[in-house]
């Protein structure tokens, strides 16, 4: 949707094709997939890199977007079922959307004739920019997708926490799912969760070398307590 927004004709299983391979190449370090996206639309479509960026940066912040509106949605549903009213939540959903919103407004400066290779670039990227952004068909086309696509999300949850003895409604995995989502986008790659590995094992390796110290400690404190006794013994 949204490069067709821009004029580049992408068949749905091209599309497709290209971002399994793209959510593949991600697993691996230094964002490996979605530089072979940017490739593949460059060496395929004739679509430049600055492009592609503005692409890359006007769906992330749809997207964004998108989760800020379902979570909204989640949360007030949730608590007029019954269940708790998640006021942080409501208000980290509104400030995200807020954010989002005012980005989508800001108009990014062109130029007709750039001098240098950056300044061509840089001009390139402000009118991908500003395609999207006047272009407001394509903003509620992907909010929609991605609304059914949370709503998907949140029943695969929910049909999954259930196996786990965990019932809870519809409404609360409406929540999780973009909250999740959001918390993705913002901290991509893998080495944030390497790192959140590496502090869930230190409290283990701390306590057992706490534990060693005290030990050793214990032991050394007994033998010089026995020391002394021996030596006592020796003298008399």
């Amino acid at each position: 949707v949204v490069y067709r927004s821009i004029g580049v004709k992408v068949t749905f299983w091209e599309n497709w094709m290209v971002f399994c391979s793209g959510l593949l190449g991600n697993l691996l370090p230094a964002q490996v997939g979605t530089i072979y996206k940017f490739q593949y639309m460059k060496s395929v479509h004739d679509l430049s890199y600055a492009r592609n960026g503005s692409t890359y940066g006007a769906n992330l912040i749809i997207s964004l977007g998108s989760s800020a509106v379902v979570g909204v949605v989640g949360v007030v549903a949730y608590a007029l079922s019954g269940g708790d009213f998640a006021w942080i939540m409501l208000a980290v959903f509104i400030g995200v959307g807020v954010m989002c919103v005012v980005f989508l407004t800001i108009p990014l400066p062109t130029t007709d004739e750039p001098s240098s290779r950056l300044r061509r670039a840089v001009s390139n990227f402000a009118r991908g920019w500003n395609d999207i952004r006047s272009n407001p068909r394509t903003s509620i086309t992907v909010t929609l997708i991605d609304a059914v696509k949370y709503v998907i999300t949140a029943w695969r949850f929910q049909l999954a926490f259930s196996l786990l003895g965990v019932d809870e409604s519809l409404w609360f995995f409406l929540v999780i799912a973009p909250a999740a989502a959001i918390a993705t986008r913002v901290r991509r790659g893998s080495a944030p969760d390497r790192q959140a590995l590496t502090w869930q094992r230190q409290p283990r390796r701390h306590s057992y070398r706490l534990a060693c110290g005290q030990q050793r400690r214990h032991s050394k404190t007994s033998a010089g307590a026995r020391r002394p006794q021996r030596s006592r013994r020796w003298r008399r």
